[in-house]
């Protein structure tokens, strides 16, 4: 059908870094744009990518920074701008244009971060409109390459950042890939897709560590088997991913549970105004080690709607990353250490586990913590501290 692109769908839908980058950009394209959702594909607007990358927000193509590394990526982001018609003086001229902070040199002649590459395709929309009928997201094996997408006869391009966990380990009854460490090569369209993705996932940068922010498998396949609605799931994502941004700014180290924790209680009142009873993410941490990229940690969140979201708000000034309770849990030294931990214990009990129980326990707990610390004249200020979480918490368990 003329003015329409059909989207075959065919990748593994797993929690692979590449795959998820892919899974999310396309779910963000079919949030902004007029998608339907057929068993034998998605069809999307022949401007759909267009209309995607022009509405793209400078607030967050400000906060991305991710930097290109390696020999590879440079030809395969001049391969991909030139594919699109973007080489020369123009893309000098694009790279010059970015504001002042993205200006390393006077004059900028290659992409040096991707979020260079978003930024021109953002300024670019009239270069997007592909020039096939129909974009093929799936993978096959060639050799010693995984080759996502259609390449015809296009040479794939091959980004460090999509090759953080190079397939190692692929088993198949019918191939021999346990052992064998294979390539990821993308098309320029599975790329596209994929940029939207970091544009879409990306979290927050501490030196040399990158955080990615997903809704999980699970949510992407009730997306686009199931109608789940993928503008209602993004919305919730991007208040967790708000969240998560403030908290890894504070250098939060803490227990996965207290993250857990603090993240239901913050997104009670999203959940509720957008009629969602829970949602499933993935937070990927990934390092960058000379001219790589290397997945280092998968961590499932879980965010359930709860009834009762007044006792939330005490739950979280508990639980912030600037509360007393995960200050003082910092240093395993902490006299009081145990019993905070029990806090923690119970409070996971109330919130995911929906056991009202786990209030009384956190309740004990945190004044078996008030005791240790009352008699300690150095320690008085955390124990003021503590008397005002106790009164709050207090006054939480009596209305249970």
């Amino acid at each position: 059908m003329r003015g329409s692109i059909n989207v075959v769908v065919s990748l593994p839908l797993n929690d692979t870094l590449t795959n998820l980058l892919i899974y999310e950009g396309l779910i963000y394209l079919i949030s902004k744009v007029p998608a339907k959702i057929e068993a034998s594909g998605i069809t999307i607007p022949d401007d759909g990518l267009a209309k995607a990358y022009s509405g793209l927000s400078n607030e967050i193509l400000n906060k991305i920074s991710i930097n290109t590394v390696g020999k590879n990526d440079n030809s395969s982001i001049e391969r991909f701008l030139r594919g699109l018609g973007i080489s020369g003086r123009e893309l000098e001229e694009k790279l010059e244009s970015l504001s002042p902070d993205d200006r390393r040199r006077k004059e900028k002649s290659r992409v040096t971060n991707y979020r260079e590459i978003l930024y021109i395709l953002n300024r670019s929309p009239e270069k997007l409109r592909p020039i096939t009928n129909s974009i093929f997201i799936g993978a096959t094996i060639r050799k010693n390459q995984m080759i996502i997408g259609d390449l015809k006869n296009d040479k794939g391009l091959a980004l460090q950042l999509l090759k953080s966990e190079r397939y190692t380990g692929l088993t198949s009854t019918e191939h021999k890939y346990t052992t064998r460490q294979l390539t990821t090569y993308v098309s320029p369209e599975v790329l596209m897709l994929a940029l939207l993705g970091i544009y879409s996932s990306f979290v927050y940068r501490s030196s040399n560590t990158y955080y990615f922010l997903f809704l999980s498998p699970i949510e992407i396949g009730e997306i686009l088997y199931s109608n789940k609605d993928a503008r209602t799931m993004l919305l919730i994502r991007d208040k967790a991913r708000e969240v998560l941004e403030q908290i890894l700014k504070r250098h939060y180290n803490e227990e996965l549970v207290a993250l857990e924790i603090y993240l239901n209680a913050k997104l009670q009142e999203a959940l509720a105004e957008h009629n969602v009873r829970s949602a499933s993410l993935l937070l990927l941490r990934v390092e960058q080690e000379g001219q790589t990229y290397k997945l280092y940690e998968a961590i499932p969140l879980t965010i359930l709607q709860r009834e009762g979201r007044e006792s939330f708000a005490v739950v979280e000034k508990i639980i912030a990353p600037d509360s007393i309770v995960l200050d003082r849990l910092r240093n395993s030294d902490s006299v009081e250490y145990n019993n905070l931990m029990s806090v923690i214990v119970g409070l996971y009990r109330y919130v995911i586990l929906d056991d009202r129980y786990g209030i009384y326990q956190a309740l004990r707990e945190l004044h078996n913590a008030y005791v240790k610390v009352g008699g300690d004249e150095k320690l008085r200020w955390a124990a003021k501290r503590y008397e005002t979480l106790l009164w709050e918490l207090g006054r939480l368990e009596k209305s249970l």
